[in-house]
């Protein structure tokens, strides 16, 4: 595989002079590539010289120039960054260029799995990767549930299962023999015919869509950082490997991505009868239709959480899109009517303010490493962790901007007041994470009794 080694002389745990640093993690570099048989491309090293281009800037010009993927090999994690947050950001933007990343760490080769053991240590506590097993994968030879279609033969190497490769190959065919027929449609056809996955459970979208992206299909042993064509039997042939990988890259722009609606009085709405914060919820419904097929509906609502905690309220909820409108409509009535909330010192609305957007700065952070967690166990791509990433960025930046804004003089009233305009005059062109900040900055607390809503201006 075609290689390319970073490193950052300003890493932690660096030691010794740079110039020798250099040199002894290059031959580590090199003796990486010969040992797993990678081509080195050249290799990129970050140090404490003045230069007017980053190593890393001349690493992705060089990627986007030759037009191919690389297998990015770094030392650790921290070569990448100081904290989680920038060695996350590398990991992705390289995989954005069809790179992969690999760490020279026996016990932590996955770069995730390698940034969550360095940024928290103590709170990470994941069994250690043998060396033995990176020998197996050297070897092509498998390692924990082999993919359907294939088993662990006695030697350890993949074997085909016959009923369940002609399932593959079913799947591939049909995937290619309409440019209309998608995975949801060849999912219901697998089903109504009476095929069934490994475990006997009825086919998803999310199984035949793991299936046509999985390069095991065309006999591509992939683990640890490690790629070993033709290792075993294929299935599909790397053609129509290639056209499934074009045609699901064409659909995926044409669909557009499915986002998460917040909820926009999450924080501020407390039950009337006991006066506990009630949390936004959703549910989801599963039934059967006459046809067979299984449809599923998202109900989103509100409810108290002292049912939820401690049993000490009713079971207490209200739809929340009917809430939020009418939360919006008294909202509005009262803003019109010039109706303010109540006098605050400037300097205590800005300790709330500042307190309460590094309370959520810390949330923020919670998230990126449950996020991180996921993806380093299998449970989140790295696409997923993208979006994540993106959304996390872009809510970081505003809370930032918010605390700089609160020091300054008379931020408060010039915050209402802007805010106060916006609602009145700019709501519907304002996108879901604008509205809840709006919300929030003009509305101190909402109670709801018989589903009707009062409301404390800020």
């Amino acid at each position: 595989m075609r290689s390319l080694g970073y490193f950052n002389l300003n890493a932690p745990n660096n030691t010794g002079q740079q110039a020798n640093l250099a040199e002894d993690l290059k031959r580590s570099y090199l003796a990486y590539c010969q040992e797993n048989q990678h081509s080195d491309y050249g290799v990129y090293i970050e140090s404490n010289n003045l230069d007017n281009i980053s190593a890393w800037s001349r690493m992705l010009e060089f990627i986007k120039e030759s037009r191919n993927g690389y297998l990015v090999v770094i030392p650790n994690s921290t070569h990448f960054g100081l904290d989680l947050e920038d060695q996350v950001e590398k990991i992705l933007e390289l995989d954005l260029l069809a790179c992969e990343v690999v760490c020279n760490d026996l016990d932590f080769p996955d770069p995730l799995q390698n940034a969550l053991r360095t940024s928290n240590a103590a709170a990470i506590r994941r069994e250690k990767i043998k060396q033995g097993m990176k020998a197996k994968a050297a070897k092509g030879l498998g390692l924990g549930k082999p993919p359907f279609g294939y088993r662990i033969g006695v030697d350890g190497t993949f074997r085909l299962v016959p009923d369940q490769a002609r399932v593959v190959e079913l799947i591939y065919k049909r995937y290619l023999s309409s440019e209309n027929e998608g995975v949801r449609t060849i999912a219901s056809a697998l089903n109504n015919e009476g095929f069934r996955t490994r475990t006997g459970n009825r086919w998803s979208m999310v199984t035949i869509r793991d299936i046509l992206r999985n390069t095991a299909y065309i006999g591509t042993y992939r683990r640890f950082g490690l790629r070993i064509p033709g290792s075993y039997q294929p299935i599909v042939t790397p053609e129509e490997f290639r056209q499934v990988q074009d045609k699901m890259q064409r659909l995926s722009r044409t669909r557009g991505v499915s986002k998460t609606i917040p909820f926009l009085l999450s924080g501020i709405v407390y039950c009337g009868y006991c006066e506990q914060r009630m949390m936004g919820v959703t549910r989801k419904q599963n039934w059967k239709r006459k046809d067979g097929e299984r449809s599923t509906k998202k109900y989103r609502y509100y409810q108290c959480q002292s049912r939820i905690n401690r049993n000490q309220c009713d079971y207490r909820t209200v739809k929340a899109d009917i809430l939020e409108e009418q939360v919006t409509k008294i909202l509005h009535e009262k803003l019109v009517t010039g109706e303010e909330g109540s006098d605050r010192e400037q300097e205590a609305w800005i300790a709330e303010q500042t307190a309460r957007s590094n309370t959520q700065l810390k949330l923020l952070d919670r998230r990126l490493l449950e996020g991180v967690q996921r993806a380093a166990s299998g449970n989140l791509t790295l696409s997923q962790l993208r979006n994540g990433m993106a959304q996390l960025q872009n809510a970081k930046q505003s809370l930032n901007e918010r605390i700089k804004f609160a020091s300054t003089e008379n931020s408060m009233s010039v915050m209402i007041r802007s805010n106060s305009m916006k609602f009145l005059n700019q709501w519907e062109d304002l996108n879901d994470i604008q509205k809840k900040d709006v919300i929030k900055s003009l509305i101190k607390k909402i109670k709801v009794k018989n589903d009707i809503p009062e409301l404390e201006l800020a």
